[in-house]
């Protein structure tokens, strides 16, 4: 709870961008206090992640996603870095980052990932 009452104050003073990309390179601060939050978060949840992974059907589940994620990314990977190549190449019309005309396609984009 902590870190995440610092995270929001130094990002809510300007100390550090609130955009966490940014925050990136280098890492600095911020992603620390995001790391703490998140395993503090995890460490909260344990009991209730034990008895969940202690149920056939969520382990099983489980294993089935951890067999088949790597060989999808593998598959993939190339894929897209040939399409963004190309769109680099391209005068295909591209909208500005972070707006409406941007955020557009992500939404088929994670529809279709889920259909696969």
């Amino acid at each position: 709870m902590g870190s995440n009452l610092l995270l929001g104050f130094v990002t809510g003073i300007g100390v550090y961008s609130g955009n966490m990309i940014v925050d990136l390179n280098p890492p600095n601060f911020c992603m620390l206090l995001l790391g703490l939050s998140q395993a503090a978060t995890l460490q909260l949840l344990r009991p209730a992640l034990a008895w969940a992974a202690g149920v056939r059907w969520i382990r099983w589940m489980v294993a089935v996603a951890g067999r088949r994620s790597m060989t999808v990314y593998l598959w993939h990977l190339p894929l897209l870095a040939a399409m963004s190549g190309l769109l680099l190449l391209t005068d295909f019309p591209k909208p500005a980052a972070g707006t409406a005309e941007w955020w557009w396609p992500a939404r088929w984009c994670c529809w279709a990932s889920s259909c696969s």
